[in-house]
């Protein structure tokens, strides 16, 4: 598989191969505690070769574990395996297009201290490929790594005497110019900035395209927070830098810049077939990135708008004619070159519009019938208006096509017109037939009607539709207007007789109640019970009757 993939990006000629090309991990050592998380990288020193394609496998120790693989900042830009993540190792093959000689990252590796100890990781199964079928795989450096226990929480330091002075802190640096590491600028002059660690005084700096290198014990920086590189050649460069103080040399802070200020080149763009073609052409370019590596490709035909696209591109379709591609090659900073080919398609020829006629006038909503006589190997594209509005029309074996168009086109002028199509090659057009549609008839069920007797009938109906509306209306209100006056005569008429019931009710209370008082002590038990008794059923009588008027009311409202 990497060899098929090295021979789709070979686009140098063979050479000899004195040196090798190496792999390395970076930061190649590191201590984290217990707990943290970090990212490390599989870089290429390519030392001078066009290398197109690499392939290894990246062995973690226990003590840490892989959170996660990616792409990010990548030399790389063709992926037959992505980083992929099994166990505690890490696999990828990739392919660097015209290939680079540039030194740079391939693959992030994000880890997690787990447990405390110490390890080693290291790179192995390693292929590194330039040109077609050179080998010029070299060594590989790993890394070594160190798990410390985690400070207890909230914990203070005891102390017995005076404390001695921390060396400083490697210098947190940042890149006004250059803010992403993972990412090509094509600006060639860097600048850096830091804020001063505590107890720094002075500092010790190196630019070099080692990730790994450490600022020699002896200040070559004042005591200041910036500094800057100008007209910096293309690569991967670092800038490590450390601080010095009362307690002596800190520990380096390293940041990565990565320069691009050169556009691609050797960008060829040929079509097959060439020249001549009588079928839609395939397209195919390349171009090559010594730095950063080819971003992507955008191709225009006959000066329309670019859009993104990868080699070979075939058009869904091309009219007959003489045509130019032209594409653009971006590396990964930005920077873009331009090439352009031409290429004649072969006519088809092109159909003809027999029916209607130019010139001729159709009433309003009349149907549209276009007929015609085209290549029965070819489908037909029906424009109006310069708007295509059908595609795939057949033609029969005899030569003739024909469409019915039911969109109602607006009074006024039309232009129609028509196309082949065979194997996405497009004819020229026909030539346009005009057609003007009548204001002042209809066309309706085939009947053609002057436009004030539709106009009168269009009133009429409306008028018909208001008065029916009106009516309606009328009459729903007349019903309601008497439903509403026999309730309201109905309510008065209850009101009267549950009055007249409730007094009747209450004068025959007040003459039990003033019986039973006579009667008092003398009046028999049995009495008493029988004078409550028809109180109790007057009550209740008086009750039915009320309900059953109530009832009577509420079922007419219903």
């Amino acid at each position: 598989m990497l060899s098929l993939l090295v021979i789709a990006l070979a686009f140098v000629p063979a050479r000899s191969y004195a040196a090798t090309s190496n792999l390395y991990l970076s930061p190649s050592t590191l201590s984290e505690a217990v707990g943290s998380n970090f990212t490390i990288y599989v870089g290429l020193n390519a030392n001078g070769n066009s290398v197109n394609a690499i392939e290894a496998t990246v062995t973690i120790p226990g003590i840490l574990a892989i959170t996660g693989a990616g792409t990010g900042g990548s030399l790389c830009s063709i992926w037959v395996q992505q980083p992929t993540v099994s166990g505690s190792t890490v696999s990828f093959k990739c392919g660097i297009p015209g290939g680079t000689t540039a030194n740079g990252n391939l693959i992030s590796i994000s880890l997690k201290a787990a447990a405390v100890g110490s390890g080693s990781a290291d790179i192995s199964s390693i292929r590194v490929l330039a040109g077609p079928g050179q080998d010029v795989t070299g060594g590989s450096s790993g890394g070594s790594y160190a798990v410390t226990a985690a400070p207890p929480s909230g914990s203070a330091a005891k102390s017995t005497g005076p404390s001695s002075p921390a060396a400083p802190k490697a210098p947190v640096l940042s890149s006004a110019s250059h803010p992403d590491q993972n990412k090509w600028y094509a600006n060639a002059d860097p600048k850096l900035s830091w804020p001063t660690p505590a107890g720094a005084t002075e500092y010790s700096y190196l630019w070099d395209s080692n990730p790994d290198s450490v600022p020699p014990a002896t200040a070559n920086l004042a005591n200041v927070t910036s500094t800057s590189f100008a007209g910096q050649p293309d690569g991967t460069w670092y800038f490590h830098i450390r601080a010095h103080g009362a307690a002596g040399w800190g520990s380096t802070g390293t940041f990565r810049v990565q320069i691009d200020k050169t556009a691609p080149t050797g960008l060829t763009v040929v079509t097959e077939p060439k020249v001549v073609a009588d079928k839609r052409p395939m397209v195919s370019f390349a171009a090559v990135d010594a730095a950063s590596g080819i971003d992507r490709y955008e191709i225009s035909l006959d000066k329309e708008p670019f859009k993104p696209t990868a080699s070979p591109y075939t058009p869904a379709t091309i009219s007959s004619g003489p045509h130019t591609f032209t594409v653009r090659a971006f590396d990964k900073a930005g920077n873009m070159v331009e090439a352009a080919t031409k290429i004649t398609i072969k006519n088809i020829p092109a159909p003809k519009i027999t029916s209607p006629k130019n010139g001729t006038t159709l009433k309003l909503i009349q149907k549209l019938q276009i007929t015609g006589t085209a290549d029965p190997s070819t489908t037909i594209e029906l424009i109006i208006d310069r708007a295509t509005v059908a595609r795939g029309i057949k033609v029969s074996s005899s030569g003739h096509w024909s469409y019915t168009y039911t969109t109602v086109l607006m009074p006024g002028s039309h232009d129609l017109a028509a196309r082949a199509v065979k194997d996405g090659i497009e004819s020229q057009s026909t030539s346009k037939t005009t057609i003007r549609i009548d204001p002042s008839a209809v066309s309706l069920f085939g009947v053609t009607f002057p436009m004030f007797v539709v106009i009168t009938m269009l009133i009429l109906v409306i008028a018909a539709l208001i008065f029916l509306a009106a009516w309606a209306f009328l009459t729903a209100k007349k019903k309601y207007d008497k439903m509403k006056e026999r309730l309201i005569k109905k309510n008065r008429q209850t009101e009267k007789m549950v009055a007249d019931k409730l007094n009747g009710m209450q004068d025959d209370i007040r003459q039990d109640m003033q019986a039973m008082y006579i009667a008092g002590q003398k009046t028999a038990k049995d009495k008493r019970r029988f004078l409550e008794d028809k109180i109790e059923k007057k009550i209740t009588s008086t009750k039915e009757i009320v309900e059953k008027e109530i009832n009577e009311e509420t079922e007419e409202l219903s």
